[in-house]
């Protein structure tokens, strides 16, 4: 990086400074010093990056695509233009080489920012917008639509998960596609960066989960299917089966009644692969209260259950 090239004095809206009397001298002297900075000094036509992890990512993502989307239209970014271009390095530490306009970033460009991330693509005002990518410091990166320095539009976020879909106000908002190391696929909606509304997601052993979600899980209605074919239809809370469900094994038998923290907890009824039914109630996932057998759609045997085991018998 070359030395700064000397300036003019600074754009008078940097030179109005007010001292309140509350402020120490330290405080004081620092906000003088701001108020006579410029905001840009003058230096070499580009910056160099050094940070490995940036390096690799920029190789491994080639050159950005600029083409037109939903939200921006590929002529209307070209047409940003400023009125000259240069490497300047902004008061605030950031360095920037590209378009400019009145003292601000504007069409396209490239800045590495305090924090060690990169930015690469268009500005308006200053401001990231429309097409672009953002690279942070370890590696990971945002590659997509950019409004008022936030994730706006479509995009590609990658980190410890990978995400692709829509973005509002740099959260994840709309349909949407995660991905994680793990092998666990989520695709559906989002809202305000978590998980709500219709989605799938399917895990590493080949089952899934299809239906509604909320604050990240399985809530409301929905439906698991095993990878061993067994599947549950019905009502969530938090991730776990409670409320109204019915639960399908492979063999024939089913469970239809009421759950509660993903065991069969109230009334309910089980068809057995032999044909027998038990109605009546269930604790923990056992026959607990009163109930009966029906064999041959007839009553078999009435009677009284203690976790599993009938303990007594009520004469038809």
């Amino acid at each position: 990086m070359g030395n700064c090239c000397s300036y003019q004095n600074p754009p008078t809206y940097l030179s109005n400074h007010n001292t309140p009397d509350h402020l120490s001298v330290e405080e004081s002297l620092q906000q003088l010093i701001n108020a006579i900075t410029p905001r840009v000094y003058e230096t070499q036509e580009q910056f160099i990056i050094l940070n490995p992890l940036i390096l690799a990512t920029m190789e491994k993502l080639k050159k950005i695509v600029v083409k037109d989307s939903p939200h921006f239209k590929m002529q209307d970014l070209i047409s940003i233009n400023g009125n000259k271009k240069g490497c300047y390095r902004l008061k605030n530490g950031t360095l920037y080489s590209g378009d400019w306009l009145d003292d601000m970033r504007h069409g396209y460009g490239k800045a590495l920012n305090l924090d060690g991330s990169y930015y690469e693509g268009f500005f308006k005002q200053d401001q990231y917008y429309g097409i672009g990518r953002l690279i942070f410091h370890d590696g990971d990166y945002y590659e997509g639509e950019f409004e008022n320095n936030l994730f706006n539009g479509s995009g590609i976020y990658s980190s410890t998960f990978y995400y692709e879909g829509e973005w509002n106000n740099g959260e994840k908002h709309g349909q949407g596609k995660e991905i994680w190391p793990n092998g666990i696929i989520y695709q559906g909606e989002f809202r305000k960066g978590q998980k709500e509304g219709q989605g799938k997601m399917i895990f590493n052993d080949n089952s899934y989960y299809e239906g509604e979600f909320l604050r990240d899980t399985f809530n409301n209605k929905g439906t698991f299917f095993w990878n061993d074919s067994k599947k549950y239809v019905g009502e969530w809370r938090d991730g776990v089966k409670e409320g109204q469900g019915q639960m399908i094994w492979p063999t024939g038998q089913e469970y239809k009644g009421e759950f509660l923290q993903d065991e069969f907890e109230g009334q309910g009824q089980m068809t057995y692969p032999d044909g027998k039914v038990f109605i009546g109630y269930w604790r923990s996932s056992r026959q607990n209260g009163d109930g009966a057998v029906y064999k041959n759609g007839q009553l078999y045997k009435k009677g009284i259950w203690n976790m599993g085991t009938m303990i007594k018998e009520i004469k038809k």
